[in-house]
This record gives C-alpha cells, sequence and structure tokens, in this order.
C-alpha cells in the first residue's frame, strides 16, 4: 500500500516529501512506517489518513525528518530511509 499511503499524504500541502514501507514487527508480523518532512504535525498526518485510508493501510508510525535521502537519480530512496528508521529504532533500544 506505500503509493496509496505516499499519496493520501502528499494530498496535505504542508507535506513536503514521505515514504511509506512495512517493518517486522514479532506480534502483528509487519508495521507500515511513513517518514515524511514539511510542516505538518503527526497528529494531523495521522486523522487524515485514518479518514482517508482503511485501517490496515494507516501508518503504525510516522517519523519526521528534515529531509528525505535521495538516490542518484533525485527519486526519494526507500532502502537508505528505511535504513535510517532502523538504525534509529535500534539505539533507542540501548
Amino acid at each position: 500500500y506505500p503509493y496509496t499511503i505516499e499519496k493520501c499524504i502528499l494530498e496535505n500541502s504542508s507535506v513536503d516529501e514521505c515514504v511509506a514501507f512495512g517493518i517486522n514487527d514479532t506480534l502483528h508480523g509487519e508495521k507500515i512506517v511513513c517518514i515524511y518532512s514539511g510542516e505538518c504535525e503527526e497528529k494531523e498526518l495521522r486523522n487524515i489518513c485514518k479518514k482517508k485510508l482503511l485501517s490496515h493501510e494507516t501508518p503504525d508510525i510516522f517519523k519526521y525528518r528534515e529531509k528525505l535521502e535521495r538516490n542518484k537519480n533525485g527519486k526519494v530512496d526507500v532502502i537508505a530511509n528505511k535504513n535510517w528508521f532502523i538504525k534509529g529504532e535500534k539505539s533507542n533500544e540501548s
């Protein structure tokens, strides 16, 4: 559902860019993460998603990032941003 999630979130003019992806979760199998940049608050994004997306499409985790990583072609790099998120989560566990 990444495209659907990203399209929904990017409809908000205060979001500059975003990327959605799944991560493994021992309890639920997978959680949906959305990393975004812009002036929007997480609460607002969560409310937008709850109104416009199905419950299983709504991200479980929203993470603000000032600027998302891009690949050499200038596109948002899903893998690099996912790795950034996972690295941050692991450092929070310590």
